[in-house]
């Protein structure tokens, strides 16, 4: 399986899918596989119509494409599939700019392969559920280090 596939699947399994529009954690108008904005930019409202199952996987793979594009910019030494899928599971997350001001990221970069692994387990400050943000963690954590 490729680094973008992987991305997919790992978001996918991550996110859960909602065809109805819904207000994430922060308070965000969300829809599908956790997009905030559908493919034209366009923000999500609450107000939106429900989209279909299909139409929910072909968003989240552009998404994840463009999320994918980014991290593979920013990262700047040799990465496995596994590592690129789980960077951008972050980025799709988190926000390609807290990727890219990370020290996850530096250390990544700098070839600390442990220090950036620990460094997932730093983001799981959001919300009102920390517990499923460290889950999400975790398994980033893992899948980066090829355990998942």
């Amino acid at each position: 399986m490729s680094a973008l596939d992987q991305a997919c699947s790992l978001i996918a399994s991550l996110e859960g899918c909602r065809l109805r529009p819904y207000l994430d954690t922060r308070g965000v108008a969300t829809i599908g596989y956790g997009n905030t904005y559908y493919e034209d930019g366009t923000p999500v409202t609450i107000q939106d119509p429900a989209i279909t199952q299909d139409r929910a996987q072909a968003l989240l793979e552009l998404t994840v494409q463009r999320f994918y594009d980014s991290v593979c910019k920013l990262v700047q030494v040799d990465a496995t599939d596994n590592q690129l899928a789980a960077l951008t599971s972050f980025a799709y997350n988190e926000g390609r700019s807290a990727l890219a001001n990370s020290s996850l990221l530096a250390a990544f970069n700098n070839e600390d392969i442990q220090a950036a692994a620990d460094g997932f387990l730093k983001w799981t400050r959001a919300g009102n559920d920390p517990q499923r943000l460290l889950a999400r963690r975790e398994k980033e954590r893992q899948v980066f280090l090829g355990q998942a």
